[in-house]
């Protein structure tokens, strides 16, 4: 076990928890069974992205280190596995014609085979260095308590850019994902859901991610640098209704302090170049209001 380091969720009444590295096989199933089904497709484009990038979102666990949330991670680290993956591909089947419907289970089954072909024989992933997040807690003495970690933790996503979506989108593509225009032929490993599941987000969400990033990359340097203004005039507006907000003599302390003079002087002098441009693009919205400015 590597060394933990010590973290705070306070804002969120939750308990803190320390950040290490475990064995998989140490690593129990929840408790009180699963709160959700497995959703196949996501798991076995989990075990692709964690093969490619290893495991970027840490696993949670109480302090006796039963599962209190990375249920599709932890079972795509156990299709990874080979030691493990004939009883995580058993569990699933038995989920699957549990949930009733022979023709909707006919059809898990066939999708369960056919994404079998795409795990690789031996994985490259270090079973015994799984990033975990361990709760001071038992999930057995306090359930509702491991079921708000559960939500916390699910939410927590970085919020990836644009630019970074592309940049794995090229990544994957060197490694040997595709990304068909249709369904994936058999053996092929589709770039977008793989990204969906890095990044925790839905496929759609990494398509408009994806053609956001195209559209930057294509526009000339005065629309960039058009935006960037507007971006940051947008900022201006949102600080000064904050401050407006604020009691009169925090408000004053703040614009009385050396950062908000620098952030000012920068400001005024980035305003004042812009006056001096000649226009070279079309303006595409509504010129800002000099009142926003005021307040500086």
């Amino acid at each position: 076990m590597s060394e933990p380091t010590h973290n705070m969720i306070n804002s969120n009444g939750l308990p803190d928890h320390e950040s290490c590295e475990i064995s998989l096989d140490e690593i129990k199933l929840r408790r009180n069974g699963d709160t959700r089904s497995l959703n196949i497709s996501h798991v076995f484009n989990l075990a692709d992205s964690i093969e490619s990038m290893g495991l970027i979102t840490s696993i949670a666990v109480d302090r006796d280190g039963y599962l209190i949330a990375g249920g599709h991670r932890l079972m795509a680290l156990k299709l990874l596995n080979p030691t493990t993956r004939a009883a995580a591909v058993q569990k699933m089947i038995c989920q699957e014609r549990s949930r009733g419907g022979q023709e909707g289970a006919e059809k898990s089954l066939r999708l369960i085979d056919e994404l079998r072909s795409t795990l690789p024989v031996i994985s490259n992933f270090n079973f015994d260095r799984v990033g975990v997040n361990i709760y001071e807690l038992s999930s057995a003495e306090l359930p509702d308590k491991a079921i708000a970690i559960e939500i916390a933790e699910n939410m927590i996503r970085e919020d990836y850019s644009p630019r970074e979506v592309f940049e794995l989108y090229e990544l994957l593509l060197i490694k040997g994902f595709t990304d068909p225009l249709g369904r994936p032929k058999k053996g092929e490993r589709a770039v977008k859901p793989a990204i969906a599941a890095i990044i925790g987000k839905s496929v759609r969400t990494v398509r408009r991610k994806l053609e956001q990033a195209r559209s930057e990359a294509e526009k000339s340097e005065p629309e960039k640098l058009r935006d960037k203004a507007l971006k940051i005039i947008k900022s201006v507006q949102r600080v000064r209704k904050q401050l407006s907000q604020l009691e009169p003599a925090v408000a004053y302390s703040i614009k009385s302090s050396i950062e908000w003079s620098a952030a000012r002087e920068g400001l005024l002098a980035a305003l004042a170049l812009v006056e001096t441009l000649e226009p070279q693009i079309e303006p595409q919205i509504e010129p800002h209001d000099e009142s926003d400015l005021d307040y500086l």
